[in-house]
């Protein structure tokens, strides 16, 4: 798949899906898919593997919950540090 153009398409639950261009969306992968109006020539190494193995490459534009700082602990920490300087 040298110099291959490529269609993207997104979900609800903010997935990517790439695919080569004139390829339809897998039956396997459900849900609702909205095509992006214009194909992608360059992908990194890594989608055009996954594309020349699988068909497709699909992965989560939203980081994953363990990826992300736990807000609600750092602020609870940060209030005990302040409490206990007034006392």
């Amino acid at each position: 798949m040298v110099d291959c153009m490529y269609d993207l398409y997104l979900s609800r639950r903010h997935d990517l899906l790439v695919v080569p261009q004139g390829v339809a969306v897998p039956p396997s992968l459900e849900g609702i898919w909205r095509r992006k109006k214009r194909g992608v020539r360059s992908v990194s190494e890594k989608i055009r593997r996954d594309v020349e193995v699988c068909g497709y490459h699909r992965r989560n534009l939203i980081a994953p919950v363990e990826d992300t700082p736990n807000l609600r602990s750092d602020m609870v920490l940060r209030r005990t540090r302040l409490s206990s300087s007034f006392r």
